[in-house]
């Protein structure tokens, strides 16, 4: 391995130790309480590219697999336990694979309650599965690292995905920040707006007025304890 090798190698493994001690973090606090985003891993970036040339993320049923983890569906996490894909995302410290990717979309609406749940783990049985073109309005992106993004672009392109749909670990936080800058709000309103707007499912128009009825009780119950 030459010199720049080494650099490199050492620079990838800091990004990845980064990664692992605070994203998780990250995402919990950004994300509000309230917004079905899952989250499914993979470490192999082979595979991710076989992801997106079938259309999606399929359940173990619709890809022909006859061995079947305990998510009979497509496994994901919600915000509060990121850190399960972001490890199926790391192909190991000291591996000279490159890292995977996560995908991050919104589940279907009989799927929203158990989404929101924190389970410490994975959410049970997994959920059903998404075409990323033909349901774009469900699929928020891929996630990775700086030296996956062009290649991931330009399977995006390849395959008639949004390719402005890559992004690195700080990448999505900052995207996150800037979706959900108006959390606090004193109606809530636009984030229901935002949410809605995510997901084109009038079911999910429930969800958002619980999110957002619960938020404004909160600022009423701050407002009157400034009062006192």
């Amino acid at each position: 391995m030459t010199e720049d090798e080494k650099e490199k190698t050492k620079d990838l493994l800091e990004e990845w130790k980064k990664i692992f001690q605070s994203f998780s973090q990250q995402v919990a606090e950004i994300i509000p309480d309230g917004v079905p985003m899952v989250f499914h891993g993979n470490n192999d970036i082979a595979t991710i590219y076989e992801i997106l040339k079938s259309g999606g993320l399929k359940t173990p049923e619709e890809r022909g697999v006859d061995f079947k983890s305990f998510a009979t569906q497509v496994d994901v996490a919600n915000k509060y336990d990121i850190h399960v894909p972001i490890e199926f995302a790391e192909p190991g410290i000291g591996s000279a694979r490159p890292y995977g990717a996560i995908f991050v979309f919104y589940p279907k609406k009989d799927e929203i309650s158990k989404c929101l749940k924190n389970f410490g783990s994975q959410v049970p049985e997994g959920v059903q599965s998404i075409d990323f073109k033909k349901e774009d309005e469900r699929f928020v992106g891929i996630i990775s690292t700086e030296e996956n993004k062009e290649r991931i672009h330009k399977w995006l392109q390849e395959f008639g995905m949004d390719d402005k749909k890559i992004f690195t670990h700080s990448e999505f936080i900052e995207m996150c920040k800037e979706r959900f800058k108006d959390n606090q709000l004193v109606s809530g309103q636009k984030l229901g707006e935002q949410v809605i707007k995510e997901v084109s499912d009038t079911t999910l128009i429930d969800e958002t007025e619980r999110t957002i009825e619960s938020q404004e009780k909160n600022l009423d119950k701050a407002k009157e304890t400034q009062e006192i």
